[in-house]
């Protein structure tokens, strides 16, 4: 009885392609809680540094127009220089918006969320910030399912209107 030499192969379930696909796409409620709070504090993390960048945008601006004011001898060259001056930061902050919506919907999708509800809980997490706040200056932080519950419930709240 001959043998064919074969070439160990391993399963397709155990294999690396298949490994890193998802199968199924989660939505916001089949996912743990302590998930869903995690990525609405890490939302909440990219608004505020989005924030910051908002602000040392305004501050360039105005730093780049005063410095073109002083040194620009030309009204006419002033004139031309300081709009596309202060159109530099405000091309930054926009890429910051694109950059902090990236960053978050990669990492929600890294847990296997559906780009749907990537989106439910983006849009749903800038609400909960207030009222993270106001429980914790009660004394009484929110726990993570109280938090994943309020931007899930809240979301299909006002999609219910």
């Amino acid at each position: 009885m001959e043998r064919t030499p074969s070439l160990p192969v391993a399963p397709l379930s155990s294999s690396s392609v298949t490994a890193l696909r998802v199968v199924k796409e989660l939505e916001a409620h089949e996912v743990d809680p302590a998930v869903v709070a995690g990525l609405v504090r890490a939302r909440l993390a990219l608004e505020r540094a989005r924030g910051w960048v908002s602000f040392l945008g305004i501050i360039t601006t105005v730093a780049g127009v005063v410095g073109l004011a002083l040194t620009v001898d030309s009204k006419g060259l002033l004139a031309v220089l300081a709009p596309l001056v202060a159109s530099v930061p405000f091309g930054a902050v926009l890429f910051a918006e694109r950059l902090a919506w990236f960053s978050f919907s990669r990492s929600a999708r890294a847990v296997g969320l559906s780009p749907r509800a990537c989106r439910r809980i983006f849009e749903g997490a800038a609400g909960a910030d207030h009222w993270m706040d106001v429980l914790s200056s009660c004394g009484r932080p929110p726990t993570d399912v109280e938090i994943a519950r309020f931007v899930i419930d809240r979301d299909e709240a006002l999609v219910a209107l």
